[in-house]
């Protein structure tokens, strides 16, 4: 009878280590979950500030005459002031919270080479020769940049992402 007492109290306290070592097991795994969490949702958002980036550099096109006749670069066909949100590291607030998010960074760029007198289809059909004569297609790098401030000083995250697009313009020499 004494030796099932021992085996009993040799059973609880390996039961009572086990269980203690599964909490610790436990505690230690949702620590990283949270980790890989919160690295997943920072990059959720620097991805959406650098599209937002993307986003005004596209505005830009579509509103500010940037003036393509020759397809130079665009930071020489910009406005002598361009508009606010074209300036570099505009921090990003939630309206409701004044809470800051971060950082967008719009960015556009054109070379002479990126265009083409070819125009997509159906452009050209009133047009004696097919072609559209006064119309080109220009092709713009609009470059959106998202930064978030990581915790504990290290740095911040960053996403960069690029985008190709195309605007039909009436060329200024026909």
């Amino acid at each position: 009878m004494n030796n099932q007492k021992g085996m009993a109290l040799v059973l609880a306290i390996s039961m009572i280590a086990l269980l203690a070592s599964m909490g610790v097991w436990l505690m230690i795994e949702s620590h990283s979950g949270t980790r890989i969490t919160r690295a997943f949702e920072r990059m959720e958002e620097t991805f959406h500030l650098a599209e937002g980036g993307c986003w005004l550099s596209v505005h830009a096109l579509d509103t500010l005459n940037m003036g393509t006749s020759d397809c130079a670069t665009v930071s020489s066909n910009l406005p002598a002031a361009p508009p606010s949100y074209l300036n570099p590291r505009q921090q990003v607030t939630d309206p409701n919270d004044s809470q800051k998010y971060g950082y967008v960074t719009p960015e556009i760029f054109a070379a002479r080479d990126m265009y083409s007198l070819t125009l997509p289809p159906g452009w050209g059909m009133n047009s004696e020769d097919g072609t559209g004569g006064k119309f080109f297609r220009a092709f713009y790098l609009v470059i959106g940049t998202g930064e978030v401030p990581m915790p504990q000083s290290k740095g911040r995250a960053r996403s960069v992402l690029y985008n190709l697009s195309e605007k039909v313009t009436r060329n200024s020499s026909n």
